[in-house]
């Protein structure tokens, strides 16, 4: 994967999040919008509303092989700020799944799956 590959605007489709007993669950149902964007300079942005509110953090993003990794740089959360979240990617026509190993929303040992659609 190259970052031409990320380069873009994404709007947000859905979340899953599989907990350490395999168990799936869609915690934020069909009640949220959003964006990612990459840059081509390698600086990304996301922004999701969610039921209890937003979600937001920016940085620099480098690549690593099948994965992105975002450098937070601001967060809407100030926990998250100087962390590196590394999302591996598939990308699968116009939509990629960002997927999160140690989920910012479940907590260590769980899995979050984020699909999102092109939208430029």
């Amino acid at each position: 994967m190259t970052r031409e590959d990320l380069v873009g605007t994404w709007k947000f489709q859905g979340f899953t999040l599989t907990g350490r007993d395999g168990a799936v669950t869609q915690p934020w149902g069909d009640d949220h919008d959003g964006q990612i964007v990459y840059s081509p300079d390698g600086f990304m942005s996301v922004l999701i509303r969610q039921p209890s509110g937003l979600m937001a953090y920016c940085g620099p993003y480098t690549i690593e092989g099948d994965a992105v990794v975002h450098h937070i740089e601001i967060a809407s959360d100030p926990k998250w700020v100087g962390n590196a979240q590394r999302r591996i990617v598939k990308l699968e026509g116009r939509c990629v799944t960002l997927t999160n190993e140690d989920s910012l929303v479940g907590g260590p040992g769980t899995r979050a799956d984020l699909v999102w659609e092109r939208a430029r």
